[in-house]
């Protein structure tokens, strides 16, 4: 996923492949081509945005998210500022805490993960909400990872043979920025790829709460 740039015209039919069929409806064409401009023909914004509102066919939706992006302070700055915009705006549009605590804890993880792993650590740290079953919360697990995925907040792993998963760099590289700049005493500071081999349960769950 490069931070490249479009013209004009190539950003909207990027926009509208990413959105699919909604693109077609009259009555929100106009705010479509709105966030579209927004997006200033990057590459990156424009995938995450499209994608985040495919399916959406109710006008509140699409005002919600012109007016989130005109609303976010640094969106003008500098392109570094606007692709993290727009990437902290696909994480706040997530539908819940849930979700969003699954996604922030795979950032524990440097590299690809094994789609199974991941959906049992979410499991057995709790994050994934109280099942009767297993197999109600693993299926649950993949609802929430097809979600990110859609988000474009995780991708598949293509070079493993098994189902794997893992984090786009840039989207990586966003949150713990942001993690290290919120000033929050909460906050973990994760560091990545140091060889460590065991998270103690408290810090994992510190860390996505």
């Amino acid at each position: 996923m490069n931070v490249t740039t479009l013209k004009e015209d190539e950003s909207w039919q990027q926009f509208v492949k990413n959105t699919g069929d909604v693109a077609n409806l009259e009555y929100i064409q106009p705010l479509e081509k709105k966030i579209a401009r927004e997006c200033g023909g990057l590459t990156l914004a424009i995938t995450v945005i499209g994608s985040s509102m495919r399916g959406k066919t109710r006008v509140d939706l699409w005002k919600d998210a012109l007016d989130s992006l005109r609303r976010s302070e640094p969106y003008n700055k500098n392109v570094k500022d606007k692709v993290c915009s727009v990437i902290k705006w696909s994480y706040d549009s997530l539908e819940s805490r849930d979700i969003q605590s699954c996604f922030l804890y795979c950032l524990l993880y440097p590299v690809a993960i094994l789609l199974d792993d991941l959906i049992y650590f979410w499991w057995a740290e709790g994050i994934l909400g109280e099942h009767a079953t297993y197999k109600q919360a693993y299926n649950r697990g993949i609802k929430l990872v097809e979600s990110l995925k859609d988000a474009c907040l995780l991708e598949a792993d293509e070079m493993e043979i098994v189902d794997c998963v893992k984090m786009y760099d840039v989207v990586r590289d966003v949150f713990i920025w942001i993690a290290s700049t919120s000033g929050d005493e909460h906050t973990s500071i994760f560091q990545v790829g140091i060889g460590l081999t065991e998270i103690s349960q408290f810090k994992i769950s510190a860390s996505v709460n």
